[in-house]
């Protein structure tokens, strides 16, 4: 295919030089590469579906989700998640993914951790206890985890806490 693409390129070229002259053999080109960029980035003008939810999305772990769900969510209780995140002091208060600029407090950006640490599932029932969407808890847990990785003992007791369950 691309070898026949450029032939098809080279053969509108020539012709076009024959017919119009060194001047449209740039206009030419312009219009052409107008038509590949227009092309590659067309993906980004269309909206893709996604899921909407009738409650807005969690935003404070503490307020919005009872004791007891969060320790059936997580494994944890809201004190010791609390506890946790007062210890991360080296990781900034709002976790920010780079590539995206999706973002979320440290409480939230932990608790998506745990939450997919604790129950394994899919990323649509971690997306659906949280009300978002499914790549916002995907980036949120890999920068998290990436911060995460300075607090090496942290990230085995935690892993240890995962694996044996007491």
């Amino acid at each position: 295919m691309k070898l026949a693409g450029n032939v098809c390129w080279r053969l509108v070229l020539h012709w076009s030089l024959f017919l119009y002259g060194d001047n449209a053999n740039d206009e030419l080109a312009d219009s052409y590469f107008n038509l590949l960029s227009k092309h590659f980035m067309s993906y980004d003008m269309w909206s893709r579906p996604y899921r909407t939810y009738e409650l807005p999305p969690i935003e404070n772990v503490y307020q919005q989700f009872s004791s007891h769900c969060c320790y059936e969510l997580t494994g944890f209780w809201p004190t010791q998640l609390q506890e946790i995140c007062q210890n991360l002091f080296l990781i900034d208060d709002r976790i920010a993914c780079p590539t995206t600029r999706c973002s979320a407090p440290r409480d939230l950006a932990l608790f998506v951790l745990l939450r997919r640490w604790h129950i394994s599932g899919t990323w649509e029932l971690v997306a659906a206890d949280l009300r978002r969407q499914r790549g916002w808890c995907i980036q949120i847990y890999q920068v998290m985890f990436q911060h995460l990785k300075v607090y090496i003992k942290c990230i085995r007791v935690l892993d240890y806490r995962r694996i044996i369950p007491q």
